[in-house]
């Protein structure tokens, strides 16, 4: 039988505030044993029937288990700021629910007042995602999580072993390990499984788009004729299809090919100063290549691309229309081509869009957010609800 821990604030710290000091590695910390309140009622499980694409593009039972204790504690983790080294920070800091998990600043503060060098990314559908960070350097989300908690910049905490020990200092962190993996011997591995699972739970497939037709959870069409999309609408979706944007914007997220594992050079720069997937590689041939997002909840997560530049949809559509600058590792679908023999030429193509049209981009992209992130049970745990 499964546990659920129903933690109330005022069981847990009785009178007045119970304080912890714990020291590691010369880290001094003051951390206030202030207990979560985590919903009994809230279910999580359901992401479980969430069905995601083999590499053939077949539709298959997704390969990731949540759990109502495992994502409960994701949650109790993600909003707490012990996660970083000066108890300044926590993941929600530069994922804020308000702007469906994204930052709405270009660069997000770290924990001691330092900047981050990329756009903090929206957290959308990651139960279905294989791919992440914007060179894609990450495969498995339980990996990924736990690389912003040791970033120098991000949340400092560089000592996996002084983590372990703020959490066990707790008084209620002991009882969430145990009802989520039965035991209170935390890990660093737990700790990764549970903010997994929290982020495996935020599934998003509710947008009016979704109830058009114009994207659906079977795969099926690009349904442009409905009663549910106006005419601006409806033409924004016609002319997403039609310029092709579905080559790098597919599938039910409308993000890259492969479960998210595509990229590309999309002509923000003839010369990059963040060379993305090259840097990472090592390798000039991938310079300016960068993962390719979904655009699922797009209206809520500006700034836009890997360094935040752009402000609003309108600036994003401005760029693939007439700003996709030229340089040698631009991706092929932005290559002008020449009209009599058909190869591809070095220059970038524009699209010549109207105002009318660009606008109806703009309207059909604002079509694919999904509210089902305002949800209670991805809110903060530690204010009183």
């Amino acid at each position: 039988m499964k546990k659920t821990i129903f933690i109330w604030t005022a069981s847990v710290i009785t009178g007045c505030a119970l304080f912890v000091s714990c020291k590691k590695e010369n880290h001094a910390v003051t951390l206030t044993d202030e207990a979560p309140y985590l919903n009994p009622a809230y279910n999580y499980e359901s992401v479980n029937e969430v069905l995601t694409t083999n590499a053939s593009g077949q539709f298959v039972a997704n390969t990731h288990t949540v759990t109502n204790a495992g994502a409960s504690l994701g949650r109790a983790l993600f909003y707490d700021k012990k996660l970083s080294d000066n108890n300044m920070v926590a993941c929600a800091s530069c994922h804020k629910q308000e702007f469906a998990f994204a930052d709405n600043v270009s660069f997000s503060n770290g924990f001691n007042g330092g900047q981050t060098t990329r756009n903090s990314m929206a957290i959308v559908n990651a139960i279905t995602s294989s791919g992440f960070f914007w060179d894609n350097r990450t495969i498995k989300l339980e990996d990924m999580v736990l690389q912003p908690i040791r970033h120098q910049v991000e949340m400092g905490l560089t000592s996996s072993d002084f983590m372990v020990e703020k959490l066990s200092a707790t008084s209620y962190y002991p009882q969430l390990f145990q009802a989520a993996f039965g035991t209170t011997n935390i890990t660093k591995e737990e700790v990764g499984s549970a903010l997994a699972q929290f982020l495996y739970s935020m599934f998003s497939q509710n947008s009016r788009a979704d109830q058009a037709g114009v994207i659906s959870a079977s795969g099926g069409g690009w349904n442009t004729t409905n009663s549910i999309l106006t005419v601006e609408e409806q033409q924004g979706a016609s002319l997403f299809q039609g310029l092709e944007c579905t080559d790098c914007h597919a599938g039910t997220d409308v993000r890259g090919w492969n479960n998210g594992l595509t990229w590309g050079d999309v002509g923000l720069d003839s010369v990059y100063k963040d060379n993305g997937l090259g840097a990472l590689l090592s390798n000039p041939a991938f310079n300016g290549v960068f993962k390719v997002p979904s655009l699922r909840n797009i209206a809520l997560t500006a700034p836009y691309f890997h360094d935040g530049r752009y402000t609003t949809l309108d600036q994003v559509v401005d760029h693939y229309n007439s700003g996709v600058m030229y340089n040698a590792n631009l991706s092929m679908e932005f290559l002008a081509i020449d009209p009599i023999t058909r190869q591809p030429l070095k220059q970038a193509k524009t699209l010549g869009l109207t105002s009318y049209q660009k606008g109806c981009l703009v309207a059909f992209l604002k079509t694919l957010t999904d509210y089902n992130y305002t949800d209670p049970k991805f809110s903060d745990p530690y204010k009183n609800q």
